[in-house]
């Protein structure tokens, strides 16, 4: 299971808990830049987790996390499941448009529920949220 998450400097707002009566501030700042992270989850054998970090998203960019995924186990085929997004690549993209042990199994559009890997970026929302960040770099 694969997908790509949108970080960046705006902050993220997330619950918190409280004292009744309390009302919890949280530190805000507008600061438009964004990266992103490609991450995959294997979903049998060693349950083991890949990532790449993007300054955007894009077919090469979709293409080099699946050559890094390739690169891990060159042994082994890798069944990837992604959505239809358009910078993604499909079930119909050619053997030869792939690396030589990757196969693409198309999900459902509009179907998160599908995936996965979604909640890791729930996950990593929670981890980065309610602090203010100066660089990308030290989100990542």
């Amino acid at each position: 299971m694969a997908d790509e998450h949108r970080y960046g400097l705006i902050s993220v707002l997330r619950r918190v808990w409280t004292l009744r009566g309390h009302r919890p501030t949280a530190p805000y700042r507008t600061r438009y830049q964004w990266g992103y992270l490609y991450s995959a989850l294997e979903v049998a054998g060693d349950g083991l987790a890949e990532a790449m970090f993007a300054d955007g998203v894009s077919l090469d960019m979709s293409h080099a996390f699946l050559r890094q995924i390739s690169t891990r186990d060159p042994e082994a085929v890798h069944g990837v499941s992604w959505d239809q997004a358009g910078f993604h690549q499909n079930a119909d993209t050619s053997l030869d448009q792939l690396p030589h042990n990757v196969r693409i199994i198309s999900l459902p559009p509009y179907s998160p529920e599908l995936t996965p890997v979604e909640k890791l970026g729930d996950l990593i929302k929670d981890r980065i949220g309610n602090i203010l960040y100066d660089t990308l770099t030290d989100i990542e």
